[in-house]
């Protein structure tokens, strides 16, 4: 799936319990956060394929959450 956001865009802290997820970068520039199982961040990391960072693999139950930085921002989630 394909996700255009603009920046302001915040993805509240999520997980999911059954699946992985992989955001590749298409456009635009992002903040995903990590989190513990107590909800304090672990990592942060900024996906900008400008910078050359394209994506981040997800295991299955990691909260998560995302900061659209930059307009135009369009991100792949499988």
């Amino acid at each position: 799936m394909f996700n255009a956001m603009e920046p302001g865009t915040i993805v509240p802290i999520q997980r999911h319990r059954d699946t992985a997820e992989t955001m590749i970068e298409v456009g635009g520039k992002l903040k995903l956060t990590i989190y513990d199982y107590e909800k304090n961040i672990i990592e942060e990391c900024v996906l900008n394929p400008s910078a050359g960072n394209y994506g981040y693999h997800i295991p299955k139950g990691v909260w998560h959450g995302v900061e659209v930085l930059a307009p135009d921002t369009v991100m792949f989630e499988g």
